[in-house]
């Protein structure tokens, strides 16, 4: 969907429209349209696709995931123990 939209503006863009009329025909801001509008003009077509993001890595991979999502949905460790979350229906 977003590639949608960031594609409809540059055709619009190309049409001669300002940024506040196209901004308002597809229902965004005027900063998105810019945005998007200078990233096509400096990098063409691959300047339509999701930027790298930084950030920090994540600490624990896929398999430590699914061990903890396994013993927070068994038994309780105890037969007098709760677990905090609600069972699965």
């Amino acid at each position: 969907m977003r590639e949608v939209l960031r594609a409809r503006i540059v055709p619009a863009a190309a049409e001669g429209l300002s940024n506040g009329a196209i901004a308002g025909e597809l229902a965004v801001t005027v900063d998105t349209v810019r945005t998007w509008r200078g990233r096509f003009a400096l990098q063409g077509p691959d300047g339509l696709k999701d930027a790298c993001r930084s950030g920090r890595p994540k600490t624990y991979g896929p398999g430590v995931q699914v061990a903890i999502v396994a013993a927070t949905t068994s038994a309780p460790p105890h037969p007098a123990a709760t677990w905090s979350h609600r069972p699965a229906r």
